[in-house]
């Protein structure tokens, strides 16, 4: 027969035990891997000067602003996207991976040089067409066409969105069109287009994100140049859809290994993982994500949770609390 006694005496034991479980998990930290009893690791003393490990802080700490730039942009929507619809980030991209698509602007951009003055908007809003259609990763252009204008009030205008759904394209003719200075799509050369060369007259811009799409671009434009004169006969410029470019935030490289196309370099080891005793594996697919990363316990440590993989999202979740919160779990 159970009694009461005996009742209290088992919930108090439980309550006991569940106590003193949750206490060693808030003194040993959920998100660190722990060095099992046998295992000794002896780490060798740093070679760098104070000087370099300054300028290493400092360089973390303009990464660390820009992932976090990053992350605020990507959540925006509303009246926080009408007040900011482009948000430009000054970050490296392997843009190198869109050489067939400046080679086909390029050679665009020879033929309409020579077009005579007076123009063909048909032909024109064809040229835009193909010039989007011929890379998978290019929704928008656009082609500004002088005319008896000028750049800022050019006689004629063309937007053109490549839409996947439709399997077609939505375009926007415009006479009366007056460029706007903040334009995402604009490059320096624009500003004195008198004083470019052949090797200024075209160029990317900044990465930028378009909030009403939703999508990280980065814009290729260049002007088109008469033979006659140097005389600015237009511009053109094409959108790169760079949304599925992924954040690697694991350690930097070694000597002979290679980051992958599709992946940004600039942020090789940001990740937060104890390196001591834990190491960061890239997850991809991600795109422009913080925290795409797991954290696997080294060989001899263990996790106090039993699970020897954290995910990098919590793991940047629980660092940003520790420096704003003085929250122990990341440690």
């Amino acid at each position: 027969m159970v009694t009461l006694h005996d009742v209290t005496k088992k919930t108090y034991l439980m309550c006991l035990a569940l106590w003193s479980a949750a206490f060693a998990l808030s003194v040993e930290g959920c998100l660190h891997c722990k060095q099992k009893p046998p295992k000794v690791y002896v780490l060798s003393p740093s070679s760098r000067t104070d000087y370099q490990i300054a300028m290493e802080d400092m360089e973390e700490m303009s990464l660390d602003k820009l992932l976090d730039t990053i992350e605020l942009v990507g959540s925006f929507s509303g009246a926080e996207c009408a007040n900011n619809p482009h948000q430009e980030i000054v970050v490296s991209l392997p843009i190198h991976l869109f050489d067939s698509l400046v080679q086909k602007v390029d050679l665009v951009s020879r033929v309409l040089a020579k077009y005579p003055s007076h123009y063909d908007e048909n032909m024109l809003t064809t040229v835009i067409e193909e010039t989007i259609q011929c890379e998978e990763y290019t929704p928008y252009g656009r082609l500004l066409w002088v005319g008896n204008g000028t750049l800022r009030q050019p006689a004629f205008f063309i937007t053109a969105n490549s839409s996947v759904e439709k399997k077609g394209f939505s375009d926007k003719k415009m006479h009366q069109f007056i460029l706007d200075d903040q334009v995402q799509w604009r490059i320096a050369a624009m500003d004195h287009p008198e004083e470019t060369n052949s090797s200024t007259r075209a160029g990317w811009t900044h990465p930028y994100y378009q909030c009403d799409s939703k999508r990280w671009l980065l814009s290729y434009t260049k002007l088109l140049v008469g033979p006659i004169g140097d005389r600015l006969v237009g511009v053109l410029s094409v959108d790169v859809d760079v949304s599925g470019i992924d954040i690697n935030q694991c350690d930097q490289l070694l000597v002979g290994e290679n980051i992958s196309n599709w992946q940004m370099s600039a942020f090789l080891g940001t990740h937060r993982c104890h390196n001591q005793t834990s190491k960061c594996m890239f997850t991809p697919g991600f795109g422009w994500s913080r925290g795409s990363y797991k954290c696997l316990c080294r060989d001899g440590f263990y996790s106090a949770t039993g699970k020897p993989v954290f995910n990098g999202s919590l793991v940047e979740s629980a660092y940003r609390d520790k420096m704003t919160l003085n929250s122990p779990t990341y440690d």
